[in-house]
C-alpha cells in the first residue's frame, strides 16, 4: 500500500510539472484527429496537397482565404510563481516559551513512583516434576 501510494505521488508531481499539448487537425473546417502530447507536433490528415487552399470558396471569400488543413495547439501547463516572504518576525514571549516547555517536559516525565508489584515474586514449588514423570527428556 506505501509503495503503491509513494509511486503515485512521484507520478503525480512528474506530471504536475510537465506541460501537455492537445492538439486538433481541422480538415477542410471539420475536426479530423486530437492528440495529446508533451509539445507541439505534426497531425496531418494524410492529404499531400495541405497547403493547398480549398476550392469550395465562393468570391466574397476570395480575399480571406484559408488552407484547407490547419492545425491549432492548446497548451496547458502550470505556472508556480511562488515568492516567499522576505522577513518573518515571530513575536514569542518568554510566558509561551516557559508554558511550553513545562507542558511539553509534563508529558515525559512522571511524577509518582510506581511500585512494581512482580519483583519479590517467587514462583511456587513442583509437586512432582513432569519431564521424570512422562520421561521427556532434552538430548
Amino acid at each position: 500500500m506505501t509503495k503503491s501510494l509513494a509511486i503515485f505521488l512521484a507520478v503525480l508531481m512528474l506530471v504536475s510539472n510537465l506541460s501537455i499539448t492537445l492538439g486538433k487537425h481541422y480538415c477542410g473546417g471539420k475536426a479530423v484527429k486530437t492528440a495529446f502530447s508533451l509539445g507541439p507536433h505534426e497531425l496531418g490528415c494524410g492529404m499531400a496537397t495541405m497547403d493547398t487552399p480549398c476550392k469550395d470558396f465562393s468570391q466574397e471569400q476570395a480575399v480571406k482565404r484559408k488552407r484547407c488543413c490547419e492545425n491549432k495547439y492548446l497548451r496547458i501547463s502550470v505556472e508556480n510563481n511562488y515568492d516567499p516572504p522576505a522577513n518573518i518576525k515571530a513575536n514569542i514571549s518568554p510566558e509561551f516559551i516557559s508554558a511550553f516547555f513545562s507542558t511539553y517536559l509534563s508529558f515525559y516525565t512522571s511524577h509518582e513512583r510506581e511500585q512494581i508489584q512482580y519483583l519479590n515474586y517467587s514462583p511456587p514449588l513442583l509437586s512432582r516434576d513432569i519431564p521424570v514423570l512422562v520421561q521427556s527428556f532434552l538430548i
